[in-house]
């Protein structure tokens, strides 16, 4: 490791598993070169160098960590947690101007929850000689600026603004947890697993018991470069299975709260509308309906996206609803749900049910695979393959 600028050789003492953890050495996985590193790029365009992603991302975080807080810490715990949101943006904000003062409790969680590892998120860690490559770079522009760079420093600021809102969300945990006594690393724990730990991978089939283990070990391992944030998939389906097995009361509440929030959607924003509203409501897209809290408001709707993990019993409540306004049959609704389900997967092996074999395709190729078969990931055509040979191009194409 470096400290520094020095160069230095740590031995551990102990247990192998941890120098075998710290250097990498306990992943066993599989490297699809070219396919991997576009399916990486492709991931980042559409998180850290998103700005659209912003919003969404906190709205996600916020709602999911407060969801598993109030079932797993109690809902003191989760007040505590509410009151300090805006202090962690706060906190964030000012270290990154360059105006941190630690004679500030809370500027000091802060501190502390950087020095320990708790900042956490979807980022690349650069590498000593890749960050030396980049020193050369701009030492041999003498400080002169072209198009590209100011276009780098843009996506650096988006980077930025993600990261502060990726870690929003673990800071205030971090904080609630050491008002609440608890020691650092205990606290520390708390805040990287409030919802997803980017910084765990899994250890692969190197922690395999027997072979039908090693064998779904060595799946997972195939398709995690191969299908954008299965990582987070798998660890956000595990975080909630673990707050349902420990707290399957509290848990079972949460589940039955968001069904009915997808049931009464509609009849709010009929009282809040009249029957235009309520009409209005079930006249927005499926999709969009089922994804997103929607607000009535007399010039539209306010959409609030919804954690991808919960929005699976926000979408039962709604088929619900269908089926009594006898807008959907039993069955109709029954198959939703079965796909809702299956959606939670890493990638969904119903998805070309609805779709074509295209979505059963890696992430990286998936827009080429989509392009001959001709549909989006909706189900509808890309173009329409009957239209005459010698018609205008951009009337071929489908619209939403």
């Amino acid at each position: 490791v470096w400290h520094n600028g020095e160069n230095y050789t740590v031995y551990v003492n102990a247990n192998p598993a941890v120098a075998r953890s710290i250097n990498g050495a306990n992943m066993e996985g599989m490297n699809f070169g070219l396919l991997g590193k576009v399916g990486r790029e492709m991931a980042a365009n559409f998180t850290t160098r998103n700005p659209l992603f912003i919003a969404t991302n906190f709205t996600r975080d916020y709602i999911l960590a407060g969801t598993l807080l109030s079932a797993k810490e109690g809902m003191g715990y989760m007040g505590s947690f509410q009151k300090n949101i805006p202090r962690a943006v706060a906190v964030i904000a000012k270290s990154m101007a360059g105006k941190e003062n630690l004679n500030n409790k809370h500027e000091m969680y802060y501190r502390e929850f950087l020095l320990q590892g708790g900042a956490t998120g979807f980022s690349k860690i650069l590498e000593l000689n890749t960050v030396a490559r980049q020193l050369e770079r701009e030492a041999k522009k003498g400080g002169k600026k072209n198009a590209i760079d100011y276009s780098l420093m843009l996506l650096d600021t988006v980077g930025a603004v993600n990261d502060l809102i990726e870690n929003t969300t673990r800071l205030a945990t971090y904080m609630t947890s050491r008002e609440r006594g608890r020691t650092v690393t205990q606290s520390i724990h708390d805040a990287k697993n409030v919802t997803v730990n980017f910084n765990q991978k899994g250890a692969g089939s190197s922690v395999a018991k027997n072979a039908f283990e090693r064998t779904i070990l060595n799946s997972v391992q195939v398709i995690r470069p191969l299908y954008l944030f299965s990582n987070a998939a798998i660890q956000s389906l595990s975080n909630v299975a673990k707050a349902t097995v420990q707290h399957p009361g509290r848990m079972a509440t949460v589940f039955a709260g968001y069904a009915a929030a997808g049931f009464i959607g509609p009849l709010i924003a009929g009282l809040l509308g009249g029957a235009d509203g309520e009409e209005d409501y079930m006249m927005l897209g499926e999709w969009e309906r089922q994804n997103n809290f929607c607000v009535y408001t007399p010039n539209g709707f306010i959409k609030i996206p919804i954690p991808h993990e919960l929005r699976v019993f926000y979408k039962m409540g709604d088929n619900v609803y269908q089926m009594l306004k006898e807008e959907k049959s039993m069955e109709e609704a029954f198959i939703d749900t079965i796909h809702s389900f299956s959606d939670l997967m890493p990638t969904d092996p119903l998805a070309f049910t609805d779709a074509s074999w295209a979505e059963l395709t890696p992430d990286a190729a998936r827009p080429f695979a989509q392009i001959a078969a001709n549909t989006t990931f909706m189900g509808t055509r890309i173009y329409n393959e009957w239209a005459s040979d010698y018609a205008p191009g951009y009337t071929k194409v489908s619209t939403n």
